[in-house]
């Protein structure tokens, strides 16, 4: 048995359950259902992030720069705000196809646990698509019998910062 699979064991979800939704999450934020997505977090305990990863400040959370730091109010209001037509960023919406992979259950319990997971996303908008690779780690935990995250940090692993600066999407 494995490490990734004895710490698996100990909850009451099964790594594929972990990855299926996962993968659901991928789906909605490729399709721009932002206010779907939004329901799949603990409400009251959501947080979500972006932070570019250095190679030298990687396990350093206070070297590390952050693009986005959002509480559950501000994760709400930048849904409202993408979902607008005034959002002139992304109207039209970009492309976008993320591609999840590698997600490993880290341990913890069914109140919380953590997982960690590679991820590369694809946007494309007016004929130029962008390529950010990256990590993801979740805290999630089991509601009502259901996955729910109850935040996300996403890590982009380049240093192309002229990319980075057109991130208006959610990873």
């Amino acid at each position: 048995m494995t490490e990734t699979t004895q710490k698996a064991a100990s909850l009451s979800v099964s790594q594929s359950e972990v990855q299926d939704f996962l993968f659901t999450e991928a789906r909605l934020l490729d399709r721009w259902m932002l206010n779907e997505w939004l329901e799949l977090f603990v409400p009251e305990e959501r947080r979500y992030s972006i932070a570019l990863t250095a190679a030298d400040d990687a396990n350093d959370p206070y070297k590390l720069i952050y693009y986005v730091d959002d509480d559950a109010e501000m994760m709400r209001e930048r849904v409202i705000r993408l979902n607008k037509a005034t959002a002139y960023a992304e109207d039209p919406h970009s492309l976008c196809r993320r591609l999840v992979s590698n997600v490993q259950i880290l341990g913890g319990s069914d109140e919380s646990f953590e997982v960690a997971a590679n991820y590369v996303l694809y946007r494309t908008k007016f004929g130029a698509t962008d390529v950010y690779p990256g990590h993801l780690v979740y805290k999630m935990s089991v509601v009502d019998g259901k996955l729910a995250i109850q935040s996300k940090a996403a890590y982009i692993d380049t240093d192309d910062l002229y990319a980075q600066a057109k991130v208006s999407v959610i990873i």
